[in-house]
């Protein structure tokens, strides 16, 4: 499941202009990937609990940027991101979050990365 954030782009060029260390960058982004994490957790169905405790955020390198994921381990997190056939209740949870603090997370990164 893959959901881009636009302004998360230009951050990315701008930290590889800069004569920042990895160390620097990457704590930078972890700032911005927990609030993002923290916002899924908050929006997520609650049914047994189980989602809310699976959510992880990781600092990688796509395609040869850093960058950060913030994924689930249950396979209900696509079904209620998207829905099914009996499940149309939480279409768009995970979306609907990260558009909420994307911003948040933009600045929060930036901050970090000019401190």
């Amino acid at each position: 499941m893959g959901i881009e954030i636009k302004g998360f782009d230009d951050i990315f060029e701008e930290l590889d202009d800069m004569n920042i260390s990895d160390r620097k960058k990457r704590n930078a982004l972890r700032e911005g990937a927990e609030i993002v994490k923290q916002a899924v957790i908050d929006n997520s169905p609650v049914k047994s609990g189980d989602m809310r405790k699976s959510w992880k955020s990781k600092i990688k390198r796509f395609d040869g940027d850093l960058g950060f994921e913030v994924r689930g381990d249950t396979p209900q997190d696509i079904e209620n991101e998207f829905g099914s056939s009996t499940n149309k209740k939480h279409i768009g949870f995970f979306s609907n979050a990260v558009d909420k603090v994307a911003d948040k997370a933009v600045n929060i990164i930036a901050k970090e990365i000019l401190k």
